[in-house]
């Protein structure tokens, strides 16, 4: 049952502020060099030296070089190093360009910083969290075990609070059946409390 489960699957672009139109639409960047770590869809990426990385932590509205987002991966899109096929996928392989020989590495990134993404809490919530912010857990976790390869990034649900610094402001509950603030698990929106995503920083140190 929606909000009782475990379940968590990342970051999903479901609307813009405003309700703007909502294409769900990501910007394709090149890889760069060769990354080091696999990425999943649903994982928050940035650029480290020029290449696409998963943040390794929360992030906050202070810039730093491996946790300031740029948006959320969404897929990937290669030329496959061993059967030279066009290939699109969930995930990307750590060493993709050099160990696998993948080549036209293309990321796909929900880069939009007033995105507003569906996201599972952690812990129980309460209603008085809506508007509130909260910090990324669980930033690295993803899912190797099917085929989804899915990140399963959480929201700290127990931390919602007024700190400015935290990584996102909750906008919302996610409007499914049985999925209520007070579940064990429940999926609520959020988007990037300002200051926190890398296009609305001047200065990258």
């Amino acid at each position: 049952m929606a909000g009782s489960t475990n379940a968590p699957y990342g970051m999903i672009q479901v609307a813009v502020l405003g309700d703007s139109y909502n294409t769900g639409g990501a910007t394709q960047y090149p890889l760069g060099s060769n990354n080091t770590n696999a990425i999943f869809a649903g994982q928050p990426v940035c650029f480290s030296d020029g290449v696409i990385i998963p943040i390794t932590a929360t992030p906050t509205t202070t810039y730093g070089a491996s946790t300031t987002p740029i948006g959320v991966a969404s897929g990937f899109r290669y030329i496959d190093g061993s059967t030279g096929q066009l290939t699109f996928a969930n995930n990307l392989v750590a060493s993709a360009m050099t160990a696998s020989g993948h080549s036209d590495v293309q990321v796909n990134v929900q880069d939009n910083p007033r995105a507003i993404f569906k996201v599972q809490a952690d812990s129980a919530m309460v209603t008085t969290d809506q508007g509130k912010n909260t910090a990324l857990t669980a930033v690295t976790g993803v899912n190797t075990l099917d085929l989804s390869k899915q990140s399963k990034l959480t929201i700290d649900g127990a931390g919602a609070a007024t700190t400015a610094t935290l990584a996102v402001r909750v906008v919302g509950l996610f409007q499914s059946p049985n999925n209520n603030w007070t579940d064990t698990y429940p999926d609520v929106l959020v988007t990037w409390n300002f200051g926190v995503h890398q296009y609305q920083m001047s200065t990258l140190a």
